[in-house]
């Protein structure tokens, strides 16, 4: 895999069962389905009746509305009910590598350590907004580098990340 990518499925395909929301929703971040009914999209003339296929209905049914929600993976909840893939009580962090990690005081201090960090006054904290536009330029970054945020936040600031 490139650069980042590989950083990035590793730390998750290793991250503890009890930081994922459910064994579907890992599933769903290491083998996401394509676009279109898994694949079907290009695929050309039928010669046979199509396979019947599985479709899931919300997981939670919080409102009305979750009714009308169909998806490919058991256990996805609706647009309405969607809270993520990972639970809520934990914070994580992004490393420069896209590695994804959970965030505790212990693992920011071996975090600083291996990356010869001895003087924390010379840290500088950002606020950044990701949005579609951003998230597509981490992925264009993530698959040429091993430092796609440092690359992308410290470089020609654009006036969409910046606050």
């Amino acid at each position: 895999m490139a650069a980042c990518v590989a950083s990035l499925y590793g730390s998750v395909e290793r991250l503890d069962a009890a930081y994922v929301r459910s064994a579907d929703a890992r599933a769903a971040l290491l083998a996401p389905a394509d676009g279109y009914e898994r694949g079907r999209l290009l695929q050309l003339q039928a010669t046979a009746a199509p396979a019947a296929v599985e479709v899931y209905q919300c997981s939670k049914g919080s409102t009305g509305d979750c009714y009308n929600y169909v998806a490919a993976v058991r256990g996805t909840p609706c647009r309405r009910c969607r809270t993520g893939f990972m639970k809520e009580v934990v914070m994580y962090k992004v490393m420069d590598d896209l590695q994804v990690a959970p965030m505790s005081t212990i693992s920011s201090i071996a975090a600083l350590n291996a990356l010869g960090i001895t003087d924390i006054s010379s840290l500088q904290e950002k606020s950044v907004r990701v949005g579609y536009n951003e998230g597509l330029e981490i992925l264009r970054v993530s698959l040429q580098s091993k430092t796609a945020l440092t690359d992308i936040f410290r470089g020609p600031q654009t006036s969409y990340f910046w606050e």
